[in-house]
């Protein structure tokens, strides 16, 4: 198996914060720090506006107690996850099915239009009709540039 060069360059971060009404603005605020110092100022916009919206869809859907957000940062890209400790089939606070007129609801509208990719990963707890949960998206330095 080979890896490419920008495979051999990533570096992974991990944060935990809290699954609160600050939680958007922590994670904004820790993206854009890493992105600014690792070299993808592009990004930065792109970022804080999809990640807050990734964890806010967390904040509305689980009743987790916290967030677990995961960075990897090559070259020209950068791969971004939220994950949950539990994802339970009752509904979390304010859930629901959002209309396309509603200004509610848009999150994975915007992540298609925003990133290059995304996609929402589960797997089971081990407790019945209980599952984890792990939305992530990919950002790129061209792309993002492109959209300008």
């Amino acid at each position: 198996m080979t890896t490419s060069a920008s495979e051999r360059q990533r570096t992974a971060y991990q944060f935990v914060v809290p699954n609160s009404k600050l939680a958007p603005k922590l994670g904004r605020d820790l993206i854009a720090t890493l992105l600014a110092v690792t070299g993808h100022p592009v990004l930065v916009d792109a970022a804080r506006l999809c990640l807050s919206e990734v964890i806010t869809l967390s904040y509305l859907h689980t009743r987790t107690a916290r967030l677990h957000l995961d960075v990897s940062v090559c070259p020209g890209r950068v791969l971004v996850a939220v994950r949950d400790d539990e994802w339970c089939e009752r509904p979390g606070r304010g859930a629901g099915r959002a209309r396309l007129d509603e200004t509610r609801g848009q999150g994975f509208l915007l992540l298609n239009r925003l990133s290059a990719a995304w996609g929402v990963v589960t797997w089971p707890t081990g407790v019945e009709g209980s599952e984890r949960k792990r939305v992530w998206f990919t950002l790129d330095d061209a792309e993002v540039t492109s959209m300008a």
